[in-house]
């Protein structure tokens, strides 16, 4: 019987390098691991490149920022900023945000923001660095809307399904219509209350040219006035990533102010931006969810010229011929975007697109599928670094994507979703010809019908499909199917 010994003067050194990050892993894992930093050079390295890799900020903490060495500085990969408005307590909680709130809140957001840029642009660009804004006032989470989570874009878990989480609304009496108009509107805001471009606070804002990839995600409620995030990109030069995912809100992207100020951002993105995602939020189902005494025709009503409006879409298509990615969701519509699309056009750098259709749905003729799959093929002879399309659209009951995919040894187009649909022979043949094959030459063809139980929401959807292209942020996604749980209620 063999036994190993072990010498009491074994160095760290001596250890293979799998083995020592196995131990610099575990270390790390469990937590206040800072303390070990001192033990050699190389626990230092592993350690303060975990402890600064992402940081958690507010306004109270940029001259910490501004003052950190180069160093240190370039370990920093994600920084999540916290934009706290003010607090609101009962019955304000109740009533839209009044003047004054939205006074005290707007010179919070310019002076945070301020802060922010100021001290970021104290430091060149040295590698990659997201930058992730959320705005919020800590009550939001204190009153009707308590099953809301406010989190950093790393703070993902399992994929197992989200349970749902008791929540109380002792003191705040019986859901009605006229008592959620206020709350809600106070939780969303209004396309003018939080535009900064009136104020011109934008001409005095510092530029930040260590940033490359932006984050304006949907666990912030008040609107990001489509011109404002123009501004703020024109503060980050050297930013080429954007995930932009606004809420319709109750007005909708159909109101011509808002439209003239989805173009200007967009054409201010055009020259720097090469990566766009956007995401739009649709607040209905998720206020329904978790206030069953909403009435259904009021929703309906709030809901009402919705529709992807084709101004809009033939902004995004223009903006969309510099791109290397575009993921839009909700905002256009993919057959108008192919419609808005010139013979001239080539798309010379763009290697994944995503879009949704609302022809994508069971009761939906066909034919008119079949067009919107053939105008794809059409379009996609003009995307010559094209590796991924993916079309999809998701309600209440119904879910699915097409999906085209290049291949080095063949390419595959796919159809996946909760109800049947059948390729038509010329959607075949469409997309042979805009491979270059023959007739007889091979093109991979998938049809599947997947069970997707539970559609609470786009993010339960996303899940289901697994979709291939990034159309939201992941944490995005996950709060989507927890807040759309049904609510386990608790009184207090």
């Amino acid at each position: 019987m063999s036994t190993t010994t072990y010498s009491p003067s074994m160095k760290w050194g001596s250890l293979p390098p799998e083995i020592r990050c196995m131990i610099l892993k575990a270390l790390i894992d469990e937590g206040n691991a800072a303390y070990c930093a001192t033990v050699c050079q190389e626990w230092r390295t592993a350690i303060e490149k975990h402890n600064f890799h992402s940081l958690t900020l507010t306004s109270k903490d940029m001259p910490i920022i501004e003052s950190i060495d180069s160093h240190t500085f370039s370990l920093i990969r994600y920084i999540w900023y916290r934009i706290e408005l003010e607090e609101y307590g009962c019955p304000a909680c109740d009533l839209y945000e009044s003047e004054e709130e939205l006074e005290i809140n707007k010179r919070i957001v310019r002076s945070s923001l301020y802060e922010m840029l100021d001290a970021l642009s104290k430091h060149p660009l040295r590698g990659h660095l997201t930058l992730d804004i959320t705005i919020f006032s800590p009550s939001d989470l204190q009153h009707h809307f308590q099953y809301l989570s406010f989190e950093p874009a790393t703070a993902l878990y399992s994929r197992k399904q989200p349970q749902p989480e008791p929540r109380s609304r002792s003191g705040h009496g019986p859901i009605s219509v006229n008592s959620l108009v206020g709350p809600i509107t106070r939780l969303f805001s209004t396309r003018e209350d939080y535009d900064l471009d009136n104020d011109r606070s934008w001409s005095s804002m510092p530029q930040a040219p260590c940033v490359t990839r932006l984050l304006l995600r949907r666990q912030t409620r008040r609107q990001w006035y489509p011109i404002n995030v123009g501004d703020l990109l024109n503060c980050l030069p050297n930013t080429d990533e954007l995930f932009y995912e606004p809420w319709r809100g109750w007005w909708g992207f159909s109101y011509p102010s808002v439209k003239i100020s989805l173009r200007l951002f967009l054409r201010q993105m055009i020259s720097n931006i090469k990566k766009l995602t956007i995401f739009l939020n649709s607040p209905e189902p998720m206020v329904s969810a978790h206030m069953p005494g909403i009435d259904a025709s009021w929703e309906q009503g709030m809901i009402i010229n919705h529709a992807p409006s084709p101004d809009v879409t033939e902004y995004v298509a223009e903006a969309s011929l510099g791109l290397q990615h575009l993921s839009v969701a909700f905002l256009v519509d993919a057959r108008l975007f192919w419609q808005n699309c010139q013979q001239t056009w080539t798309w010379d750098q763009l290697t994944t697109i995503s879009l949704t259709s609302r022809d994508l749905v069971p009761n939906q003729a066909r034919e008119k599928i079949s067009n919107l799959f053939c105008a794809a093929a059409q379009t996609s002879k003009k995307m010559s670094k094209l590796q991924i399309m993916e079309l999809w659209n998701a309600d209440s009951e119904h879910a699915a994507v097409f999906r085209y995919k290049s291949g080095k040894a063949d390419s595959s187009i796919t159809w996946k979703g909760n109800w049947e649909l059948n390729f038509e022979p010329r959607v075949i043949e469409a997309w042979k010809v805009a491979e270059g094959l023959g007739r007889t030459e091979y093109l991979s063809v998938h049809e599947e019908l997947v069970e997707l139980p539970q559609l609470r929401s786009q993010g339960d959807a996303i899940f289901g499909l697994g979709l291939e292209i990034e159309v939201a942020c992941a944490v995005s996604v996950q709060q989507m199917r927890k807040e759309h749980l049904p609510p386990t209620l608790f009184s207090s």
